[in-house]
Formats: C-alpha cells, sequence, structure tokens
C-alpha cells in the first residue's frame, strides 16, 4: 500500500495554499498515522472543499487511502482511478494505479487488479513491491480459474458418448499416441459439450503435444 506520507515528501508540503488547507491536511495526516481513519477522511474532504471544489490529485490520494484503511475498497478504488485519470504526475499516477490495484484485490476483482499493477509497472519499472503484487494476484487469479473449472466439471455428468471417447483416447495414450488422443478428445468436445468433463485429461493431452512438437 503506497501511503500518504510517502506522496507528501513526494510532492512537497509547499504546494499547500492557505492555513485552514495546511491545518486540514496536516490534521487529517496525524489522525491517519493515529489510525483514525474516519476522522482523517473528514479532514481531507474539508482539504478538497478549500480548494473551491475544484479537484485536486493530492486530496484525492489522501481520501483514497483513509478510505482503503476503513475496508471501504470500492470507494477508495473509484478514488484511486480517479487520481490515476486525471493527474499528469507520472510518480503519482503509479502509486495511485498501485493502491488501485490493491483495492481490486481486496473486492477478488483480480483481472481488473493485475490491469492496474500492469499499468502502474509500466510508468515505475522499479518498482519491486507493485511487481510482487502482480505476480500474487496472477497465481490467485490461475488458482480461481482452475477451481472454477474443477466446479464445472463437477457440475458435468459425462455422456455415453464422452465415456467411450475417454476409454478410447486412454487406450491411445497407453501407445503413445498423445497427439491423436489430444485430436480426438478435442473433435469430441464439438460434438459433445460433457466431453469437457475430462477437461483436466484434454489439458494433461495438450501439455505432451506442445512438448513433443518442440
Amino acid at each position: 500500500m503506497k501511503k500518504i506520507l510517502s506522496l507528501l515528501c513526494l510532492l512537497g508540503v509547499a504546494m499547500l495554499q492557505g492555513q485552514n488547507l495546511k491545518n486540514n491536511v496536516k490534521d487529517g495526516n496525524t489522525l491517519y498515522n493515529q489510525g483514525k481513519y474516519d476522522e482523517a477522511e473528514v479532514k481531507y474532504r474539508q482539504a478538497m472543499a478549500e480548494e473551491n471544489n475544484k479537484s485536486d490529485s493530492r486530496w484525492e490520494f489522501n481520501l483514497g487511502d483513509a478510505l482503503y484503511k476503513q475496508e471501504r475498497y470500492e470507494e477508495a478504488a473509484e478514488q484511486f482511478a480517479k487520481v490515476a485519470n486525471q493527474t499528469e504526475n507520472e510518480a503519482l499516477k503509479a502509486q495511485a494505479l498501485h493502491n488501485l490495484g490493491n483495492a481490486l484485490v481486496k473486492q477478488e476483482k483480480l483481472k481488473e487488479a493485475v490491469a492496474a499493477y500492469k499499468n502502474s509497472l509500466r510508468l515505475n519499472p522499479n518498482d519491486e513491491e507493485t511487481r510482487a503484487n502482480l505476480t500474487n494476484s496472477l497465481r490467485k487469479m490461475q488458482q480461481q480459474q482452475k477451481q472454477e473449472q474443477k466446479e464445472k466439471e463437477n457440475d458435468l455428468k459425462p455422456s455415453e458418448y464422452a465415456k467411450q471417447l475417454k476409454a478410447k483416447c486412454d487406450a491411445l495414450v497407453r501407445n503413445h499416441r498423445f497427439a491423436q488422443a489430444f485430436g480426438l478428445m478435442q473433435a469430441g468436445l464439438k460434438k459433445d459439450e460433457t466431453v469437457a468433463y475430462y477437461q483436466s485429461f484434454i489439458k494433461k493431452l495438450q501439455d505432451v503435444v506442445e512438448i513433443e512438437s518442440q
């Protein structure tokens, strides 16, 4: 999680305009560091209001952090996406995309999170934290896909045609005729959807055929 303190170091307190604005941001950061994220949210919104309702990426980012810490991940994601879309500062955009990815992961939106992490790395290729989060999200997404496929297979009941086709392909495999078995199973999928019950078997055949073709 890219936190607000690093952001302020990046942008500089000197950029703050107006005493009320300074106080609200300072109080917001203090409350944030004390773990009072709901109160910090109020201060950040007040800081944004001091800008005469003009959107400021700095306060949008701060607000996103406070929302994230309150486990309001959907709202946090909206804030980080807004920052990423409106700022011209590449360092800030990269941080916002990183945090967007984190908020999306919390919502189990892994595909969208992977996209956010990749976009962040395009701006900051040396960010190892983002790279690690991307790797973890890809792993989770693969596990999720495998689980979904397993559940799908369990819901299917193979027809007699599918059972006979599998038995025929088992015989081909015993004779090391993997490519032929794979071709038959692929053709069977087009004829009978219950052949998908043997999707794991088909995937193993595909892997073997690809290795043999190298």
